[in-house]
This record gives structure tokens, sequence and C-alpha cells, in this order.
């Protein structure tokens, strides 16, 4: 067995046989309620240790490699990060402040002595580093189309000195069950599409790494301006590798600093604050400049791919990163029709590569099973037990009042309860292991009424730009919804691909319908999740649509929830008015 860790941003924690096959994976956040947790995910490791021998393990993968795991403080010299610095690993963090002066691979060695003590010493153990982009880059791989030719896109902000990478699946022509990996390109952190996207996100006072979404929902209600111009004249496409022209190290920010003291300073490269200053100082409405990027980031990824497509002529696309956490630029790649398949990890953030590690270091040794290697994204262990005891002793101090219903009849009741109007929860079943809630952790709604979203939002201390996203039968998706020609329905299985609502059908759930009439919709197929399946039906029945409100449950800033104590916790806060948890309907009593 393989255990695949990360311990930089968004930590977790994975299992898999020998074959890439995952058996648990789990993120750290959800356990210890801090967002995206950094450090060693001590209690996942704890978690899984309940149902795995991990001290038996032999092969450790630490998914983030070596140069991401160096620690800094909030920096206040953040311009004059110097060369030697860079190349060692320090680049520069989206946050001011400044990084400790420490060799990685010191950092490297104090976290695998803590790791080791919790483990137990293995002598059999092997520990393997790739680099951050192969990490995701082997998420790609995870969810290639192993039957066609692949391009394997990886980009984010940044990892190991890097920002992304390509590389593509091939299948050699002398043996055609042999699966050639190539390495292409790989793209510097001062080129960083995604440091773009988090320097305006920081620009709105949203924070980088974690709010870009909101930008992403912003950028829909503003428009065109000269601010597109002025971010395009600073960041182009060369030979499907992105550059950016900023200064690059000590020298020219000092140079930039001290002509701009002089006065002098109007055509030297300029820092990518003051790129977005100037981007921004053109704009006239709010939302413009969260526009400009959206367009300059989907000019630029569009620009890539098509590169590489014409140069390497494949047919599929895989991609992982940050950077793909954007559904709106995921759909923009799918309508470009330059491949017939367009495939999103659906953990594409620092939190997959746990997995993305493992994945990457078993294909390159051709261990990697060629079928699937997950089946959907319930991949945390099963703690219905300890939940089961939970709910019994809040019932027995009377917090909450529990109605059990038969298995038959809970569909029917559910789906009547919010026809009514009542906001729900759904608990259930292992937790989901990515940044999607996809009905195992949601909260539920009626999407007929646009209102809905300013409640639920109001109840859940949100403040987003977006509608919510809806849940769909599998057989109404293409009666509801259009995609590109050609287009698998794996992205739409998994929130990773907006895509536009039937004209006919946008005054029926305006609850999930976007400013620009996109949609971010989840297919619930009955062998995939009955229970959901039988909701949307029974809610088909009562009021003609085949579709839900589906938005994580979790309030604003915290993590989804976990276990049955916290969705309880959130029922007693109001966030909802019931939760379903196995075949019981749970209220609070206050």
């Amino acid at each position: 067995m393989y255990l695949g860790i990360n311990w930089g941003h968004d930590a977790g924690v994975a299992v898999t046989n020998s074959k890439g096959i995952v058996e648990y994976a789990v993120a750290e956040e959800r356990i210890s309620r801090i967002k995206n947790h950094v450090g060693i995910p001590v209690q996942s490791l704890k978690l899984l240790s309940k149902h795995v021998d991990l001290g038996a393990i032999e092969n450790v993968v630490i998914g983030n490699g070596w140069e991401s795991s160096t620690f800094y403080l909030e920096r206040f010299l953040a311009d004059f990060m110097d060369e030697k610095h860079r190349k060692v690993g320090l680049a520069q963090p989206i946050t001011p402040g400044l990084r400790i002066p420490r060799d990685p691979k010191v950092i490297q060695k104090e976290l695998l002595q803590k790791l080791e003590a919790f483990l137990g010493a293995n002598p059999k153990r092997n520990y393997l580093f790739p680099r951050h982009h192969d990490s995701h880059l082997g998420c790609a791989i995870g969810v290639a189309n192993l039957n066609k030719s692949s391009l394997l896109l990886s980009l984010d902000g940044e990892g190991d000195g890097e920002s992304g990478a390509v590389s593509s699946l091939q299948f050699n022509q002398n043996q055609p069950s042999s699966i050639l990996y190539k390495e292409h390109a790989r793209f510097p952190a001062l080129d960083s599409l995604g440091l773009l996207y988090a320097a305006v996100t920081r620009a709105y006072n949203f924070k980088p790494l974690s709010h870009e979404g909101k930008i992403t929902g912003l950028a829909a209600f503003g428009q065109s301006s000269q601010a597109v111009d002025i971010l395009m004249r600073y960041v182009r496409v060369k030979n499907g590798i992105p550059e950016i022209r900023q200064t690059r190290n000590f020298k020219q920010r000092f140079l930039r600093k001290s002509l701009k003291h002089l006065g002098l300073g109007k055509h030297a490269k300029k820092t990518l604050h003051e790129i977005i200053q100037i981007a921004e100082s053109q704009t006239v409405n709010y939302p413009d400049l969260a526009y400009a990027v959206q367009k300059v980031l989907e000019n630029s990824v569009i620009e890539i791919i098509s590169f590489w497509q014409k140069k390497l002529q494949c047919h599929s696309l895989a991609l992982a990163g940050g950077v793909f956490a954007n559904v709106k630029l995921n759909q923009k790649i799918s309508e470009t029709e330059l491949f017939r398949d367009v495939r999103i990890f659906p953990n594409m953030g620092d939190g997959g590569i746990a997995l993305g590690g493992i994945w990457y270091e078993l294909f390159r040794r051709d261990e990697l099973s060629h079928g699937p290697l997950f089946e959907n994204m319930f991949m945390a262990p099963d703690i219905s037990i300890d939940e089961d005891s939970y709910l019994d002793a809040i019932k027995s101090k009377g917090i909450v009042s529990v109605e059990i219903i038969g298995s038959e009849e809970l569909p029917n009741k559910v789906a009547r309860l919010l026809f009514d109007g009542e906001v729900g929860a759904i608990h259930k079943g292992k937790m989901e292991f990515g940044p999607r809630a996809l009905c195992n952790r949601s909260i539920l709604a009626d999407p007929r009424d646009s209102s809905v979203n300013i409640s639920i939002n109001e109840r859940l201390k949100r403040t987003e730009f977006m509608p919510f996203a809806p849940v769909v039968k599998f057989e109404k998706f293409h009666e509801y919804f259009t995609t590109s020609e050609g287009q698998s329905i794996f992205p739409f299985k998994f929130m990773t691909m907006t895509c536009k609502v039937k004209s006919k059908f946008l005054d029926d759930f305006p609850g999930v319908v976007h400013i620009d009439e996109t949609a971010r919709p989840q297919i619930i197929e009955r062998s995939d999740d009955e229970l959901m399946w039988k909701i949307l039906d029974s809610f088909e029945k009562l009021s003609g649509i085949a579709l839900l409100i589906n938005t994580s449950f979790n309030v604003h800033e915290e993590p989804i929830n976990f276990h049955l104590e916290d969705s309880l916790e959130a029922l007693q806060r109001n966030a909802v008015d019931f939760l379903v948890y196995k075949n019981h309907i749970i209220r609070t009593k206050y």
C-alpha cells in the first residue's frame, strides 16, 4: 500500500493499494476545523490509523515536494526577495511578509522526523518526493481518458518555484498496451496566472488562495474596459508558455524602486501589484477588474492549450491545479472544442496532491492501474458508529427532536419539506474529498424562488455573488442544460464546470442560474446515490422540476462539516431548518 501526504496548503492524507486504487483520502481541515490547514495532517493520520496499519506501509509519498515545505512569516520586504533565495525555493508568497531564510531540505528533515515519530520506525520505509506540479499532473493522470492520447496541464499559484507544467500521454505505436508519458514544459512561479488572479483577489480585500471564487462570481457582473487591454500588455503566451512582464529579481526591484523615487520609473518593469493598480485605475465599475482578470485568464489558458494541442495532436485534456477550480474557465476551454473530452480532477487544488503524488510515482514506474482509480469522491472512512453514539447522547439531553422515517417514505418526506419552503441539510455516509459538497454533506433547498439565495446566505453568514449550484437527476441533465458537443459528463458529476441553461428553463429554477445564464450542475445517477436520486424524483413529482439547490453544509469561512457533531451544531445555529441523517429527520428544540 501507499501513503500519500500533503503537509502544505490544504493538508491531507491518502491511502491507495499498490496499483493506486483509492482506499481512503481525508482533508485535514475537515477534522481540525481550520480552513486550508497547513502542517502535518496529524488528525487525518490518527483517523486512518483506526482503519489501516500505517506503520506497516513501506511507501510514503510527500506530494507537495521539497521546496513547498518551507514556512514563512508575514513579510514586509516583499519586493526585495533576492534571486539566491528564490533558487532554493523561497519564491515570493502571495501575502506581504518575509520568509524565513532556511534551507528547505533542513525543514524537510525536521518534518520527516516528526512524521516518523508518529508512524513508528520502519527500516523498509521509502520516502518519495515528486515535485509539486508532478503531483498535480498525477491528479490529471488519475482522471485522464486512457483510451485516447491526452494532454495534461497543471496550473496553480506556485509550488517548488513553478506555477505549472505540461505533459502528455501518448500511445506507443510499437506496443499498443503501453502509454508513453512525455514532459513538455515547466512554468516559472514568476509567470503564474494563479498569482495574477490572486493579486486581484487581494485588490478586492478578499483572501488570496481562498476567495478566488468570489472574483469569478463578481466577474459575471463586470464588462469590458481598458483594464483588459492593460493586463494583456503585461501577460502573454509564447510557444505555449505564459509570461508576465514584471520585475523578476532583486536588481530589477531595486532599480524600479529607485527610479520611481526619482520620478523616472515610467518605463521600468513593474511589480505585479503595480500592474493590478494600473488596470484598476482604468475601470469605472466595481466588478470590471474582476471581469478583466477573468478574461485574461481565459484567453491565456486557451492560448496555452491551443498551442500544445496543435503541436501534440492530443484528443483529450486532463486538468489539475488550483487555477482549474475556476469553473467558468473550464467551460470556456470545453467550448473551444479543441478536445473531444475535457476532465478536471475533482480535488484540483493542493488538497488533491496527497493522491496525485502517489499516482505520479506509480505511473512513472508503470505500476498504476489502467482501470478507474476511484468511483466517487466519498473517500473518508465511515465514522457512522461513533456518530450514532453521539446522536443518542444529544437526544438524551433533549437538545434535538428526532423523527424516524421508513426508508421508502424518507425521500418523499424530504422532498415535501423542501417543496414547502424549508431549508434542509443532508449528512450521510463518507465525507467528500475535495472542495465540492456532493450530497453527503450538503444543504438542499427549492430553486424556484431566487430570493432563497439571500435568505440562505444570511443564515450561513455568506456574501456570495453567484447563485447556488443545482443537483439534478441524470435523466434530466441534457433536457435542462447545453454542453459542448462530445463533452463527457465527467465534470458534471463533480461540479467542476459550468454550462448553459436552456432558455426555456431560465425562469423555472432562478435560484441556480448565474447572471450569464449558466449554472454549475451536479448530476445524480440512481446507481451512484439512490437516496438523493429518489429525493429529486419525489421533488419532480411535486414541482415538475427534477432539480434542487445544493450548497456545501458549512457556515462561511468554516470547512465543510465532517462529524455529525459539526452538522448538529450548525442546525442549532439555525443554518438549516432540519437535518437528514440515515432514516432520521432531526430538528432543534430551541
